[in-house]
């Protein structure tokens, strides 16, 4: 596998920084849809983060990054996050942070109880902000959506029947991260950094939960009893619920389509992840709305 570092960078992406006067190549990552250079922005030590491409589906949340970080230094949410030095159509530049990253890998193994609990921190931070900035992202169509995986996954008219109840049950919305990768988060002198805010707005309540559930657990099943635990703390077992099992059927469409590139530990991982959301969503309608 080639280093990222090493990797050249995409036609333009070397003309665009040299134009906005970012100096700096340190290629910390390369995908189809946005590549992430470590430099120097008018002297600071600065990361750019630059769409490739022309999916509109990046755009918009490229569009609703700038609105959530706008939103932070209006009104600060009490979590360490990245400085927004300069953004545009297609590049946003932020202050570089000190740190090293919770965890690597989607399912990561590396993940240590100390740092998990930093990052839960952060993020109950994060889900305790009231910005004042109208423009953060809605969560759009959870009930459509989740309809959508569960009939993906082939799951019976008895669960989407629970999710229609715990879905309306769970009316308050909250501002969640929407995509807590252990990648996404920088842990230095035992606090976290949130990183990566195209996802976050407002979400159903327990979103982050469910997410951290689904893939920090399956190879540190200690880390689900945290999880549980501030689930219960924060009294958002209906949205957790919900969220859950969404995630769980939208994680096993996304591996369906990579067919054999998908290994048997991972389809294990997959398969138990859906049972778990099952069990948690019927669970979940038992009990009384809190």
């Amino acid at each position: 596998m080639v280093d990222p570092a090493h990797r050249p960078l995409p036609a333009g992406v070397a003309a665009m920084l040299a134009d906005r006067g970012f100096a700096g190549r340190d290629v910390l990552h390369v995908s189809d849809k946005v590549v992430v250079v470590a430099g120097v922005w008018e002297g600071e030590q600065a990361v750019a983060k630059i769409r490739v491409g022309d999916d509109g589906y990046w755009g918009v949340r490229q569009q609703a990054e700038r609105r959530v970080y706008a939103a932070l230094a209006e009104q600060e949410a009490g979590v360490r996050t990245a400085r927004l030095l300069y953004c545009d159509d297609r590049m946003i530049v932020l202050e570089r942070l000190a740190g090293t990253a919770a965890g690597t890998g989607r399912y990561p193994a590396d993940v240590t109880t100390a740092g998990a609990a930093a990052v839960m921190d952060a993020l109950t931070c994060l889900h305790a902000w009231r910005p004042t900035y109208q423009a953060l992202d809605a969560f759009p169509g959870t009930r459509l959506n989740v309809h959508r995986a569960l009939a993906n996954a082939g799951l019976a008219d008895r669960d989407a029947h629970a999710v229609d109840i715990l879905h309306a049950r769970s009316t308050r919305l909250r501002v969640e991260h929407g995509d807590p990768l252990a990648g996404n988060f920088l842990l230095d002198g035992g606090r976290a950094a949130v990183l990566d805010l195209e996802h976050a707005g407002w979400h159903l309540p327990g979103t982050d939960w469910a997410l951290m559930t689904l893939l920090w657990a399956p190879r540190q099943p200690d880390l689900r009893g945290l999880l549980q635990a501030a689930v219960d703390r924060d009294r958002v077992h209906d949205g957790y619920a919900v969220a859950l099992i969404a995630y769980a059927c939208h994680e096993l469409a996304l591996h369906q389509t990579f067919g054999a590139h998908t290994s048997n530990r991972r389809r294990t991982v997959l398969n138990t992840n859906l049972s778990h959301a099952r069990e948690i969503l019927h669970a979940t309608l038992e009990k009384p709305s809190p």
